[in-house]
């Protein structure tokens, strides 16, 4: 089975520089061009303490350890955001990374904790906190996957409890979908079969999102029927072609609760 990818890491390689990344987001994979925008973070200030070349010595730090992540070359990322810590220990871009990171690499418990630490430093931005019900959410598939059902279970109601309190928050409209189809897949893979068909009967197919079509995929994969699952999927991307990230965000979930392999269902 080809390794999940996260939906927070995708396109850690596009994370911003200091210099120009005012408000420090980080922006994870799966979250839309216009998800919202953090308050400006407050943790630079920190910078203004520094010397010139300790300044420039994060900012290379950080660029690297991105370009690192993207070609999967994650102990160097690691290294990288060591250095950038020696310097300066409280930065919200060092730690949310770090965290993207540690997911990547299936550690789930120092990712965790730097993520918690990433939302102390900055708590007006979204990221840590999707971050966090994510890994519950990826965390929870494993164990399920493992055959681990109880396990599974209660993280996946870990995991709807935050995606419905930022879902009630201020995520622009593309991202509170994803959320919304996310928490299908954890009320399904707790035996809520009812509030999830409730929950895609709620959805739109002129939504500008896929989520109508992957939510009636999730409810059938979840029936067992990947014929009638794969109908639905076909017509996501048929009519998301010429955007087709637009349905592997979604698909991503799939994989990652193993109803699919690999993108190429």
């Amino acid at each position: 089975m080809k390794p999940p990818f996260f939906t927070f890491v995708l396109s850690l390689a596009a994370l911003p520089v200091l210099a120009t990344a005012q408000d420090g987001t980080g922006s994870p994979a799966g979250i839309p061009a216009a998800a919202p925008k953090a308050e400006e973070d407050p943790s630079l200030d920190k910078l203004k303490s520094l010397k010139p070349e300790q300044v420039e010595k994060i900012k290379k730090a950080i660029n690297e350890a991105s370009s690192f992540v993207g070609g999967i070359r994650l102990q160097e990322a690691l290294q990288r955001l060591a250095e950038a810590e020696a310097i300066e220990p409280d930065l919200f871009m060092v730690h949310n990374l770090k965290g993207a990171v540690f997911t990547k690499m299936r550690l789930f418990d120092p990712a965790r904790e730097s993520f918690k630490k990433a939302r102390q430093l900055n708590p007006g931005s979204f990221h840590p906190k999707f971050n966090l019900a994510e890994i519950d959410f990826v965390e929870a598939a494993s164990k399920a996957r493992a055959g681990d059902e109880t396990g599974a279970a209660t993280q996946f109601a870990t995991a709807q409890k935050q995606f419905e309190a930022l879902v009630a928050g201020n995520a622009d409209e593309g991202t509170r979908k994803l959320m919304q189809f996310k928490i299908v897949i954890c009320q399904l893979k707790q035996g809520q079969v009812g509030e999830a068909e409730k929950s895609v009967k709620g959805f739109s197919y002129i939504d500008d999102e896929p989520v109508y079509y992957m939510g009636h995929a999730a409810i059938e994969f979840h029936k067992g029927d990947k014929a009638e699952a794969q109908t639905w999927i076909d017509s996501a991307n048929n009519i998301w072609r010429t955007a087709p990230q637009s349905v592997t965000i979604y698909m991503d979930s799939f994989i990652e609760v193993g109803w699919v392999e690999t993108l190429a269902l």
